[in-house]
């Protein structure tokens, strides 16, 4: 099997928070890897750490101590300002909570991340279009969120986090809201996405139920990483199983 290139690792990653007269742990020396064209899974339970690390990957906050790694720079060691330019090329979040622009149909929800990012003016209803299409809305994209279903809504998210062509997509428990039958959709998609976009991808979860789904897991206690796991998986079956 040919070995997927590391894209965003971490070495010994700790994050203290100071509560009144004592310090929480959040995160407890952390070291992960998260390869090109793999899906990685984060499993932990509420108040684990998950959203804490997923915030240090994506630079939207940075650890007490140790290093984060992407693409071959260490992030944790830049300036806010160049965290910012880092994110906004280079990596897209799907949050449980869609927050799509509920005025806004989901072709200018697609349209409107990628002014966002910058993305040349004359290529974004071309890529938006694209984009939806790849998540299997290409006959909603002019219906806003409010007449769309909970799965229908996380697929549009989908499509703005990839539009802007990002090399890491982080998602926060985007199974969370959805029932099971929507959520192995979802899975199917993030695999099929992950492998034709060639994009790293790491998800959070606290569902049991998703520990095969991912090519590696990791699975979060009290901020320390417990157990890893790795999973050959190429995509899933109608049925729901991997293959």
């Amino acid at each position: 099997m040919e070995e997927k290139k590391v894209l965003l690792y971490t070495n010994d990653v700790c994050r203290e928070f100071p509560v009144g007269d004592t310090v929480v742990h959040a995160l407890n020396h952390v070291s992960v890897e998260i390869a090109q064209g793999e899906l990685t899974i984060l499993r932990g339970r509420s108040g684990s750490g998950k959203t804490t690390l997923l915030n240090i990957l994506g630079g939207l906050d940075v650890p007490t101590s140790g290093s984060v790694t992407f693409m071959d720079q260490e992030i944790s060691a830049l300036s806010e300002a160049r965290r910012d330019m880092l994110r906004r090329k280079n990596i897209g979040f799907v949050f449980q909570s869609v927050a799509l622009m509920g005025h806004m149909s989901a072709y200018e929800n697609v349209e409107f991340g990628l002014r966002i990012a910058g993305y040349p003016a004359s290529l974004r209803a071309a890529r938006a279009r694209e984009c939806l299409q790849m998540v299997g809305l290409e006959k909603r994209m002019h219906h806003r969120p409010s007449e769309m279903s909970g799965g229908e809504q996380q697929r549009v998210a989908i499509a703005r986090a990839i539009a802007h062509k990002p090399r890491l997509l982080l998602a926060d428990e985007p199974t969370a809201e959805v029932d099971s039958a929507m959520a192995l959709q979802l899975m199917r998609l993030f695999l099929q996405l992950v492998a034709n976009e060639n994009i790293a991808m790491l998800m959070t979860t606290h569902d049991p139920s998703m520990m095969e789904l991912g090519h590696h897991v990791y699975s979060l206690e009290d901020g320390a990483i417990q157990s890893e796991i790795h999973n050959d998986i190429d995509i899933l079956e109608e049925g729901g199983n991997a293959k």
